[in-house]
């Protein structure tokens, strides 16, 4: 089956399935009485419509959580009233970014004393001792640089997933705990409570 095949496949199952449950409540106030005739029950609730189905958006958009991040890492955590993580991700990409143009400028300064010792032609110990020392620049520069990237995407993706769980209900009264059983010395107790 081509990916197409299946993709219209889906297409037609989730439509048929989003039908099914929009006509849902007119089928359940529906029922076949003895004599096989339809009869309808009112129901003291009205049915549920589209507007309402739909009525519940969350409070904070994804979308613009992540392109507050993007622009400057914090802001989507701003954005989600998540003041706590501000200084963790402002924090540690400020300080990457300021380790990245340092250990760059220090590789840029022994990449020319390197070229100028060369030129010079001294002696073959000082020559491996800064170029020993300009790839240690280089190489934190480039940790730096990882470093930097990773905590950008992080802050990027935290934002994203904050707005998303900002209207999360994590109250006591949702709760899952495991302890021992009372009704045997060597079996485990799910319990979990709405």
């Amino acid at each position: 089956m081509s990916k197409l095949t299946r993709a219209f496949s889906l297409q037609v199952v989730v439509l048929t399935l989003v039908f099914f449950l929009m006509q849902g409540t007119s089928l359940s106030n529906t029922a076949i009485a003895s004599d096989n005739s339809p009869q309808t029950f009112v129901d003291s609730t009205p049915p549920p419509s589209i507007s309402t189905a739909l009525a519940h958006q969350p409070s904070k958009n994804p979308t613009t959580a992540v392109l507050y991040s993007l622009a400057f890492p914090g802001l989507g955590q701003f954005y989600n009233e998540q003041y706590w993580k501000i200084p963790i991700f402002t924090g540690t990409c400020v300080f990457t970014a300021y380790l990245f143009f340092t250990n760059n400028s220090n590789f840029n300064s022994l990449s020319t004393q390197v070229d100028n010792a060369v030129a010079t032609g001294q002696n073959a110990a000082t020559i491996q001792l800064l170029k020993s020392q300009r790839e240690t620049y280089r190489d934190n520069r480039d940790v730096s640089g990882v470093v930097f990237l990773a905590a950008y995407a992080l802050a990027a993706v935290d934002s994203y997933v904050g707005a998303h769980l900002f209207d999360f209900d994590v109250s006591d009264d949702l709760s899952l705990g495991m302890g021992p059983s009372k009704s045997s010395v060597l079996a485990l107790n799910l319990a979990y409570r709405w």
